[in-house]
């Protein structure tokens, strides 16, 4: 019985930490999104205005 709730907290623990890492993944994409977004709008700005 002991070993079969340590394998699913075992098992938990993964599921949270990947859930983690996943959610990690997407805030580092929305990150990159963002600042290409606003390279993208200098960019544009500077041509504009130059």
């Amino acid at each position: 019985l002991f070993t079969c709730v340590a394998v699913f907290t075992k098992k938990m623990e993964i599921k949270t930490f990947l859930k983690w890492r996943a959610a990690e993944t997407y805030v580092y994409f929305f990150i990159l999104i963002i600042s290409i977004l606003i390279n993208c709008i200098i960019f544009i700005v500077f041509y504009i205005y130059v």
